[in-house]
């Protein structure tokens, strides 16, 4: 809960659009709600496709909804 209210509260602020996104992806695989993480996580890449935290927790995710082809 504490970390939902921080993001929001960084949401707010100029910038660093792709960490915030990061951010949130990383709430919901925590939460166990990697569908959203996913969805989170492609925003990130979307918004810069050279973030590499979100390539390897995409592919965590994947893994964790059982999907290992597309965690490779």
């Amino acid at each position: 809960a504490a970390a939902r209210k921080d993001l929001e509260e960084a949401r707010r602020l100029p910038g660093l659009e792709a960490e915030k996104t990061y951010i949130e992806g990383r709430i919901h695989a925590v939460e166990g709600k990697f569908e959203a993480a996913l969805e989170a996580f492609a925003r990130t890449l979307a918004q810069d496709s050279e973030f590499t935290s979100a390539l390897y927790e995409s592919a965590r995710a994947h893994r964790a909804l059982g999907d290992n082809k597309k965690a490779e």
